[in-house]
């Protein structure tokens, strides 16, 4: 497989294990998160992570469940549809990472629910074809035929995809989009951009509005609203919660940053019209239960 090595990075990816589950195995659970009295644990709004507030956030969504204060709800998937078109159909492309930052080509053909090609620097590889289940309008799954599972998550247009799995490989993908991908630089990030950034907790996932600003190299975010879970009920609301960002341009159409001020880090990849940007942002150790994950359109 072609690649490039950046080794800029000074973080270690961790990917989903038994000893580290994330995204489609329980959340491991460690005492911070109840070491408090109950009625306190919906009191931790000013710890600040990363995009947002992600601790208060999951201690909020976990004292729900725990509590019963969600009000109800299904275990996700509420609006999966009952045909096999998801609007996914045609061919993507573009650019990924895996989990030591190499950087590569991709490209897949989706069919209903079933991804039934898909290309890593140009070459076939069937195993990583497999089928999709709508979570919702713009979140699915996918588990390809070695097992391994991940999420896409879709602008509203469904033009533009983030793609990423357990093994923590990390893309942006564009509908009709082919190599070559092309080459960006610091200012093709210059605007504005807006979108939701989307997390995981145990089973579960959590979504929250945003909006960034970027100029020469430094964006700052704005979450615009209050989260929600998988279902659409409310879990807290963090309006106006503000983060900046200093970002660098690496290589082709990918980014990395660290947040001014905190220990986060995190990977923007542009689309091939760069019209649509994915990026995550992680607290050390990068482990994927932990990071916040972002899809976001440019407004202007």
């Amino acid at each position: 497989m072609k690649s490039i090595d950046l080794g800029h990075q000074s973080q270690e990816k961790i990917p989903c294990q038994p000893s580290h589950p994330c995204i489609y195995l329980p959340l491991k659970l460690t005492s911070t998160y109840f070491s408090q009295e109950e009625g306190n644990m919906q009191q931790q709004g000013n710890q600040r992570c990363h995009f947002a507030s992600r601790k208060s956030i999951i201690c909020v969504l976990l004292a729900g469940a725990l509590l019963g204060c969600n009000g109800g709800g299904s275990s996700g998937g509420g609006s999966e549809r009952s045909d096999n078109s998801l609007g996914l159909d045609g061919a993507w492309g573009g650019i990924a990472e895996d989990v030591e930052y190499n950087i590569y080509e991709i490209s897949a053909t989706i069919q209903g629910r079933d991804i039934v090609r898909f290309a890593v620097d140009g070459t076939a590889d069937p195993d990583q074809t497999g089928t999709i289940i709508p979570l919702d309008n713009d979140v699915f799954e996918y588990k390809n035929l070695l097992g391994v599972e991940g999420y896409i998550v879709t602008d509203p247009s469904q033009d533009y995809a983030l793609v990423l799995n357990e093994l923590w490989d990390f893309g942006v993908v564009q509908k009709g989009a082919s190599a070559p991908y092309g080459q960006a630089n610091i200012t093709d990030l210059n605007g504005q951009w807006r979108g939701r950034a989307i997390g995981t907790y145990g089973d579960g996932y959590f979504r929250y509005p945003l909006e960034v600003s970027c100029n020469s190299g430094t964006c700052v975010s704005t979450v615009t609203g209050a989260v929600v879970d998988q279902d659409g009920n409310f879990v807290m609301d963090i309006t106006g919660q503000q983060s900046t960002l200093n970002v660098q341009h690496i290589t082709r159409l990918y980014f990395d940053f660290f947040v001014l001020g905190e220990t986060e880090e995190g990977v923007i990849i542009l689309s091939k019209d760069k019209q649509f940007l994915g990026a995550y942002s992680c607290p050390p150790p990068f482990q994927m239960d932990e990071c916040d994950f972002v899809a976001l359109n440019r407004v202007q």
